[in-house]
Formats: structure tokens, sequence, C-alpha cells
């Protein structure tokens, strides 16, 4: 299966991922075990999800298949911000920490190649969400960032703000991109030329 780097510092991915929204919801375990196999046996690399599939349910499976498949190669993307604990935003520091750990946890592993903010949040400062997600990277408990749902504007004072402030920018967003919603033809692709950001879309999950 052909591959492609994720921006200039992410990981080298499969062109094609696995999205996993469906695991423990409408695809039971034994099934997403098959498709896991299927994937990687095809050269797939890239398996996505977030802690927000099935309540947890997505991960747990993907971690139990990591434990009993333990050659698997994968790169292994997951997100957070929604469900964050009482007092606090979904992407501030108190949130994220949080939801990386509950992650690892629930995944079994030690890191997580490519963490996704789950989409914008107006309530946390963008240099906040930027700073403790440099903090995890050198921790070790994430490997790179992405950013999913995001309009132009928004993907620009991202990536602008992780410049000035000497932070870790986003090599990948996740947007919503099909042949009936081409709405990032007009903002988003362009800025991610612009800044040598890469797109792995949901609906078609294709890695630019």
């Amino acid at each position: 299966m052909p591959t492609a780097p994720l921006g200039r510092v992410g990981p080298i991915v499969s062109r094609l991922a696995l999205g996993t929204m469906t695991f423990g919801v409408e695809t039971d375990e034994p099934s997403a075990f098959a498709q896991l196999d299927a994937f990687v046996q095809a050269g797939g690399t890239f398996v996505d999800t977030a802690d927000v599939y099935g309540a947890g349910a997505s991960e747990r499976i993907i971690g139990r298949w990591l434990a009993d498949r333990g050659d698997a190669e994968v790169v292994l993307a997951t997100k957070g911000r929604f469900d964050p604990p009482a007092g606090s935003a979904g992407a501030s520091r108190r949130s994220l920490v949080r939801s990386v750990d509950d992650s690892l946890d629930r995944l079994g592993v030690d890191a997580i190649d490519v963490y996704f903010v789950h989409g914008w949040d107006q309530h946390t400062p963008v240099v906040e969400t930027l700073d403790t997600l440099a903090g995890l990277v050198r921790a070790g408990k994430i490997h790179s960032i992405g950013w999913s749902n995001v309009t132009g504007w928004q993907l620009a004072v991202i990536v602008t703000e992780s410049k000035h402030a000497g932070l870790i920018a986003p090599c990948v967003v996740q947007p919503q991109y099909n042949l009936l919603d081409r709405g990032i033809e007009l903002e988003v692709l362009p800025c991610c030329l612009d800044h040598d950001v890469s797109i792995t879309p949901w609906s078609v999950s294709y890695t630019h």
C-alpha cells in the first residue's frame, strides 16, 4: 500500500487509514479484529480512533487487538476534547492531560503516535492547548499532534500561535471531506498547503 508522511514532522503512514468509529457500537469485537487483521495484511498501518467512539469501547477493542497481535506494526491515532472533567473546557490542560492518560490506559500503549484535538475550543486559549500538548510530547505520551474539524482561520491561528510560542505545530488535520461536502477546498486546503499540514479526512480516509 502506498505511504505518505504526515506533514514535515509527522510519521509515515499508509495512504488509506482505518477509521474505527463503529467499533464497540455497530461492529462487535470479533468483527473489529477481522477488519484490523485484513487492513494490516493489505499493508495498512494508520489506525484512527477517538476516546468518544463507543464511549471508549473502540480504544479498548484496539488495545485488546494490539495485545493479542503482539507483532502488529501500526501508527495509532486517537482524539480527545469531549466529556471534560467538571470545571474544565475540553482542550484545557486539566482536561487533555486526563484524556491522554485515559486513552493510553484503554489502548494499553506507552505513547500515542498522533493525538488529535477533537475540534475547536472557544473557551481555552490556543497557546494553553499547544503548551499542554508540547508537555505531553516531552513526557513521551504522544509523538505528533493534529486537529479535527477546524476552519481555515482556526487552523491559521493554531499554526501561527505554535510558531510564535516555539511550540509543536500540528502535522495533520482531519476534516469532513467527500463529494457532497467540499467546503474545506475554500480555506482549509489552501491553509494546509501553505503550512505543509497533511489532511486525513473522515468520510474519505485518504492521506494527501
